[in-house]
């Protein structure tokens, strides 16, 4: 498997607990796709660049995990479909960073 990292960019209107619920959302994702929950990590709400669905503000959160290959198309759809994401971008890591 090989690990990945992804930005989220929530709607800004989310409560800490709806917040928490989508976090959850995202973790159980990962699991049911065979894959390995390493990390996340809230940046908070930031403004963003441009408006994106007419929201000048979002709430970032930054996962770390690892997923088969063959599980990130569908992955992907999901997070698509949820309503409550903005935006989202994943990038595959490098197993070692040479210095």
């Amino acid at each position: 498997m090989r690990k990945y990292e992804m930005m989220v960019i929530f709607k800004p209107n989310l409560s800490d607990e709806d917040l928490k619920n989508e976090e959850e959302k995202i973790k159980n994702l990962i699991l049911e796709s065979g894959g390995e929950f390493i990390n996340s990590n809230l940046w908070g709400k930031r403004k963003l660049a441009y408006q994106i669905e007419k929201q000048s503000e979002g709430i970032y959160y930054l996962f770390y995990f690892r997923i088969p290959q063959n599980k990130l198309t569908e992955f992907k759809t999901t997070l698509k479909l949820n309503m409550n994401i903005l935006r989202f971008m994943i990038l595959k890591m490098e197993d070692t960073v040479n210095v």
